[in-house]
């Protein structure tokens, strides 16, 4: 009776009756029902929520031999439900569900997740591999997209071994597999074909109702201009309430390239009223009206838009909106103002907001140049894993921002850069070595820099390539490779790992 007052398919769903046959069940013995009465209370799903009697249930069940109960207790100590993660505790309840069940795709699946996504005092990704692969031979498809997305950032080989794994996974109907797929071969494309092949991905996505799917080919597909194609999957996403959606539907519909059978302004009308539910909406709004895409470009109007998507705590708005400030775009100076709202923005994870405070202390933009306290913060930030901040360290150090050039420093956080796959620093590394800059004048280090960027789809660097191969400049002269190098600069998309 539970199960019909919860499906609602045969019965009018109602979980508050199914929770009564529920307790009734419980206290006859089932395991089963104390862990769906668990579930009920962590969800608030016909009950109110009560973690600590969620816990009691979870528990209950868990200790009647209840294996599904023993996976809820291990999300709900990973903080799935909300709350504070408990890592460790997630850990031992994963590793007791597979050692009680050593075949169970499920609770391998978990542990692995679990132990790839812990803090990195607890993280160990090799076992988090081994339990993925245990999954994946225990028939789980979810972990062949796990495994395959986990491996994608790893070296050419675990790559490799990723785009199959992955492969695997969409060919056995896992839209999210194909969206990783579709989006990596996108991003690191050197042939036409590579983009063909994710579009190919994406559109399977897309077919099954993937939102993002269809975003991100429209995008694609714009970037192509590929317009008519472009218009359907803005479409998909617009009729889910995407503004982003509708404001290149309105641009589409305005320069005549695609019939969205409705007018820009009622587009542009749909695209404020959906920001209100996801202000991010009101910065892609305002970014195209500071760029010019519906008339003369108009900054005051995209600083009050701006303004708005700041005012609803949207990182990005509260990042823009200060920079706006601080420096007079589109609105009247008020620095002190503008860096509140920069902090704020880098208080909520926004990862440019350091940069951009930094930037601001050494142009004098709140007051007195402030170099040192720029080094500080970026420092700082460089710590706690910003990539970005690695790369601008980099950048004040190589033109004497803090003081002397420093050449030394400059390349040590390139270093840290290039290891987090930023392709600016990989190329900065090649300058420094053709120059001398901070290491010893070696070409062929040069060479292998750029190659390293250009594997991850760096243009600028394939041409140099092209160049340094044609005429052997620290490198063997070599024509079938400056060939490969110049067709694949001419046929990729636009250099991938920029800061926006």
């Amino acid at each position: 009776m539970a199960k019909l007052y919860t499906d609602g398919a045969l019965l009018p769903r109602a979980p508050s009756i199914a929770a009564e046959w529920l307790e009734a069940a419980r206290k006859a013995g089932s395991a089963k029902a104390s862990r769906l009465l668990g579930q009920m209370l962590l969800t608030g799903d016909g009950l109110p929520r009560d973690r600590v009697r969620a816990l009691a249930m979870l528990e209950e069940a868990a200790a009647a031999g209840d294996l599904s109960a023993r996976l809820v207790l291990g999300r709900f100590y990973r903080g799935d439900f909300g709350g504070a993660p408990d890592w460790p505790q997630a850990i031992a309840t994963f590793k007791d569900a597979t050692d009680a069940a050593p075949n169970y795709p499920g609770a391998l699946l978990e542990f692995g997740r679990t132990l790839r996504d812990s803090p990195a005092e607890l993280r160990d990704l090799e076992a988090a591999a081994n339990m993925l692969r245990r999954a994946i031979d225990a028939g789980s498809v979810l972990a062949l997209r796990e495994l395959g997305g986990m491996l994608l950032l790893g070296d050419a080989d675990a790559a490799a071994e990723g785009l199959r794994l992955l492969t695997a996974g969409a060919n056995r109907d896992d839209p999210a597999a194909a969206v990783i797929l579709g989006r990596w071969l996108l991003d690191h494309s050197r042939e036409a074909g590579d983009r063909a092949a994710a579009w190919k991905w994406l559109r399977m996505a897309a077919a099954s109702g993937n939102v993002g799917a269809a975003k991100t080919l429209a995008r694609s597909l714009t970037a192509q201009g590929e317009f008519a194609a472009a218009g359907p999957y803005w479409r998909q996403a617009a009729d889910h309430g995407d503004a982003e959606a509708f404001v290149e539907l309105a641009a589409l519909q305005q320069e005549g390239r695609f019939d969205a059978g409705r007018g820009a302004d009622e587009l542009l009308g749909d695209a404020m009223a959906a920001s209100e539910a996801n202000p991010f909406g009101f910065v892609v709004l305002a970014r195209a009206l500071r760029d010019g895409r519906f008339g003369e470009p108009d900054r005051g109007a995209a600083y009050a838009l701006f303004r708005r998507a700041a005012e609803k705590g949207e990182p990005i708005g509260l990042r823009e909106a200060g920079v706006a400030l601080a420096t007079g775009d589109g609105v009247g100076r008020a620095p002190a103002e503008g860096r509140l709202l920069l902090e704020a923005a880098a208080d909520r994870g926004d990862f440019m907001a350091p940069v951009l405070l930094a930037r601001g202390l050494v142009a004098g933009w709140f007051g007195e140049p402030a170099p040192n306290d720029a080094q500080s913060l970026l420092e700082r930030a460089a710590s706690e894993g910003s990539t970005p901040a690695a790369l601008e360290l980099a950048g004040f150090h190589s033109r004497g921002a803090f003081g002397p050039i420093g050449e030394g420093e400059a390349v040590e956080w390139w270093r840290v850069a290039a290891a987090a796959g930023e392709v600016e620093a990989m190329r900065s590394l090649a300058n420094a070595y053709a120059l001398g800059f901070g290491v010893p004048a070696d070409l062929r280090h040069a060479a292998d820099w750029l190659e390293r960027a250009a594997a991850l789809g760096d243009r600028e660097s394939m041409y140099r390539l092209a160049y340094i191969y044609d005429a052997g400049v620290g490198v063997d002269a070599d024509p079938t490779k400056a060939d490969h190098w110049m067709r694949s600069a001419t046929s990729t998309t636009a250099s991938l790992n920029r800061l926006p």
